[in-house]
């Protein structure tokens, strides 16, 4: 559930002095001096509840061993929400649009993955524009007292269609009809569901 954005570096470039080159490892073997230097990440866990909460940040002690499937801690691999967790870039690479492009990428990802039905975060009021801006929605104070609380909860729904959904689709309707089902849905997210239902309910409308 992480994705990171990598440039090659190669030796005397500027990249050779980020912050992560030390641990870099060579893109390919045909240039083992080069390094793939990441320069922003997101790291994100599944987990059963609606909104990022203190157990989806939190983590068994013993996780490596083995974990009860009755411990909400952490990462739940049958929950239908993506906590995102983390988005950073490197200080020396901010205000150059890299957050705002690894963060578009994420979510398209997570839409043709089909892994879940929303996206969640939590964020300090400075941040709740940034991320509305990407079409997430403000659910108000956060629960979460992570770091000494303070946060809103940010879910984006409208633009990952849930797996049931896309299921009940593959059952109605042929494949051309999908694919215009499926982008009338997230380029609406105002009327979205009511119109999937709609055309699964009379699919010939999708021709008009």
């Amino acid at each position: 559930m992480t994705l990171g954005l990598f440039a090659t570096a190669k030796p005397n470039s500027s990249l050779s002095s980020a912050a992560t080159a030390a641990t870099a490892h060579p893109p390919d073997s045909a240039n083992p001096d080069n390094k793939g230097v990441l320069l922003a990440h997101i790291v994100s866990t599944k987990c059963d509840s609606v909104v990022v909460t203190d157990d989806s940040m939190d983590f068994p002690p013993d996780w490596r061993q083995s974990v009860s499937e009755h411990d909400r801690r952490g990462h739940q691999e049958k929950g239908r929400t993506i906590a995102l967790h983390s988005l950073g870039v490197l200080p020396a690479y901010q205000r150059m649009g890299l957050g705002r492009t690894v963060l578009k990428s994420y979510i398209q990802r997570m839409e043709t993955a089909g892994v879940a039905d929303r996206i969640a975060l939590i964020a300090h009021g400075h941040l709740v524009e940034y991320y509305e801006s990407f079409g997430f929605v403000n659910k108000g104070e956060s629960a979460a007292q992570f770091g000494g609380g303070g946060w809103n909860d940010m879910v984006d729904s409208a633009h990952v269609i849930p797996q049931s959904m896309i299921l009940t689709l593959l059952r109605s309707t042929n494949l051309p009809t999908l694919a215009l089902v499926v982008r009338a849905y997230l380029s609406d997210e105002n009327n979205a569901v009511s119109r999937v239902r709609s055309k699964v309910r009379c699919p010939q409308t999708l021709a008009g």
